[in-house]
Formats: C-alpha cells, structure tokens, sequence
C-alpha cells in the first residue's frame, strides 16, 4: 500500500530495476543450489556464443533429477569468457560453478560442442573436468553434430557452398541498407533471416523464404536493376546478380532439394533441442 500510494517512488530507476532484477536472480539461484544439493546425479551443459557487443559469452546450464522424478534443467549464468579462451582458462569457469553449486563429486556427464579446446581428449576441457569429477562421461551436443554434418557435406561440393552463399547475400544485401529494406518491406512484407555457421538449420528460415517469395524477389530486385536512377550503384550491381541466380535452372533445383530437406532436418532438430 505504501508503494502504490507513494509520490516519490516510481520503480522506473534504472538502478532500482537492476536491484530489483539481481536479488529476483539470487533468490531464483538460492532455489536451484537447494535442488542440486538434494540431487543425487548432476550433469553440466555449457555452450558459448557472442553477445551484440562481439564478447564471447559462456553459458551454463544443469541438469538433474529431482527428489519428485523430474527432470530438470536450470541455466545459472553467463560468464565473459572473451579474454581468454584456452581449455585451462575455460575448465576454471566451468569448475568455479561446481564448486559454488556442491556437485563435483556428483557430476555425471558433461557436454559441450566438439571443437578441440572442449572435446579434446587428453588437453581439452572434457579431460579436465574428468581428472576432478571421474563419473563424468562426455557427450557432444547430437545437434551440434548435426550442424557439422550438413556443414562439411555442402563444404566439399562447390555447387552447393555456392549456393549457400547467395543465400547469405540475399540476407546481407537487404539487411545493409535501410532502402532496401524497406522496399522489402512494401514488396514481400517479410525481412530476410540471418544465417550463421554455428546453426546450421537457420539456413532454412532462407531457403524457405526464397522459396516462398521468388516472384516477388524478382519483380523487386528487376525494378533495383531497371530504375538506377533511384537506387546507388552498388545496389544496382548486386540486383542484377541476384536476379540472374533466381532466373537460373541449377539455382532453381538446389532451392527445391534444399527445400525439401529442410522440411526432415528442421524436425530433426526440434527434436535433439527439446527437453526429455
């Protein structure tokens, strides 16, 4: 009642919504150490990914079975791991969060990417954790993998990697320039995803979208190509070569199989992210 009636507090701080969200985050996290320590079996997920600010950003997640049976899994923080990256500096990360949640000794699994610096068998972080908490057998990330195969498979046929890579121009073409995006916007009503070598499947938000809109790509990147009046001369360029591979028939059969593909492998996907 005394906050509701108050003339002087507000609540729009920004100092007072950080606090506000910090103690919100230590009571969630007082919470989950109670669940860990009550957990007979934990295993640890850790992930990394770069933030807006271009810092690489490590992420942790739990998972254990509760006392009910049920299966959970709890992310408890980001850690900047942008300075150094290296198995030594990345192991003493992962071992600060099992020493603060008590749960060392009862470390399961572990599981990260498969890039050498986590996976590796004799220096990476995967052996590391292996030399304090012993029960704690490795898994890749089955997504991950994944990734990797539809990643290494397109890299050795160039007909594909070319592809591929004007899908990633039609993104970046629309996406650099404020214009053409908004005459995206007036002729397809739909903006362009962004695609990432990390996640592989993004590729087909894409596809799908040439798929979906290539009569309507053509009309608007034909009017960039006969109007250069109105548009700049780089956008004119590229117009015109992206209108060339959406007229081309090879261009025109890897959209469609691409397209196909992705129909199985996005399921695929869901599947190996979601939680069991």
């Amino acid at each position: 009642m005394h906050l509701e009636k108050s003339t002087v507090f507000t609540g729009l701080s920004n100092k007072i919504q950080n606090e506000l969200v910090n103690s919100l985050g230590n009571v969630l996290l007082q919470e989950i150490k109670k669940e860990i320590e009550n957990a007979k079996f934990v295993a640890i997920i850790v992930d990394e990914t770069t933030d807006i600010s271009h810092r690489a950003q490590m992420s942790t997640v739990f998972r254990y079975v509760k006392e009910n049976g049920n299966v959970e899994e709890r992310f408890v923080g980001f850690t900047d791991a942008s300075e150094n990256r290296d198995a030594n500096s990345l192991f003493t990360h992962i071992k600060s969060y099992l020493d603060e949640f008590r749960c060392t000794k009862k470390l399961v699994a572990q599981t990260y990417d498969g890039a050498a610096v986590m996976a590796g068998q004799h220096n990476g972080v995967r052996a590391k954790i292996k030399e304090i908490s012993k029960h704690a057998i490795f898994v890749h990330c089955y997504a991950h993998r994944l990734n990797l195969v539809f990643s290494q498979s397109v890299g050795y046929i160039k007909e594909c990697k070319i592809f591929f890579q004007t899908m990633t121009g039609f993104s970046s073409f629309f996406s650099k320039s404020s214009k053409r995006s908004h005459a995206l916007d007036l002729e397809v009503n739909k903006r362009f995803p962004s695609a990432t070598p990390i996640r592989w499947n993004y590729n087909s938000r894409i596809v799908n979208c040439v798929m979906e809109y290539k009569e309507e790509l053509k009309l608007l990147l034909l009017n960039m190509v006969e109007s250069p009046e109105q548009w700049d001369s780089d956008t004119t360029i590229a117009a015109r070569g992206l209108y060339h591979y959406l007229i081309d028939f090879d261009f025109h059969f890897l959209l469609l199989v691409f397209h196909q593909i992705f129909a199985h492998s996005d399921i695929l996907f869901d599947i190996l992210q979601k939680k069991f």
